[in-house]
């Protein structure tokens, strides 16, 4: 749901599982994980934050998502990583 939030355009607050980190970069606000305060607060933070500067985060966050993470070029690299494995 991170990478469709980012592909939308959207500000994201997510916890720090799985691959969270790394689809979201620097994009967003990564809050350590079973913490529901710090979650909270950060949620509340970018929800007061003026809508240009969320505007911003948003189209940032679409931007890495579609320049590093669509299908198109990822599944290439997949590709080639699976037939280097293969030999």
């Amino acid at each position: 749901m991170v990478g469709e939030a980012m592909a939308m355009e959207k500000p994201v607050v997510a916890t720090d599982v799985g691959g969270v980190h790394e689809l979201l970069g620097d994009t967003g606000t990564i809050i350590p994980s079973r913490d529901p305060d710090a979650l909270a607060k950060a949620m509340l933070d970018v929800m007061r934050r003026p809508i240009q500067l969320r505007r911003v985060l948003g189209r940032a966050a679409r931007e890495r998502v579609v320049t590093q993470f669509d299908a198109r070029i990822l599944f290439p690299k997949w590709e080639l990583l699976y037939r280097s494995l293969l030999g």
